[in-house]
């Protein structure tokens, strides 16, 4: 089995949250597309505005390195509707071309890759990101 080493654990999160620098993370309805590089499908319903720097440096634990977002402002929603997966971007925070990240969203204890509190959201309904983490394991 590969290890990667905490050094390139580390170096590999601060590249790759440093993608993020002034980008955006984005709710979506429906179902996620089969790969990032496709277009984003279902509707928008959130858009935040990620800092710059987006990211806290990386820290390693032993098994993994994660890095933790620093404060997302708030944000309304711009749609209706019950969200299921999310997208990452660079600052240029064009759809495909500038995705970095996607992953399933559910409730919390629901298993997705990101838990919010909930899934059903109204338009200008205001929003806002607890706790958003970027993590490498050793594998």
């Amino acid at each position: 089995m590969v290890q990667i080493a905490a050094v390139a654990r580390k170096a590999e999160v601060d590249a790759n949250c440093a993608l993020h620098n002034g980008g955006k993370l984005r709710y979506y309805t429906g179902t996620p597309p089969a790969t990032i590089e496709a277009s984003a499908t279902g509707t928008l319903v959130a858009d935040f505005d990620l800092p710059n720097p987006a990211y806290q440096s990386a820290t390693d634990s032993g098994s993994e390195a994660t890095a933790a977002v620093n404060p997302v402002a708030t944000t309304n929603a711009v749609a209706t509707g019950i969200v299921t997966y999310y997208r990452t971007y660079t600052s240029s925070g064009n759809d495909p071309a500038d995705a970095v990240k996607q992953g399933t969203i559910s409730g919390v204890g629901g298993g997705g890759d990101m838990e919010i509190t909930n899934t059903s959201i109204t338009n200008g309904e205001p929003l806002s990101i607890g706790t958003f983490t970027y993590s490498q394991p050793r594998q």
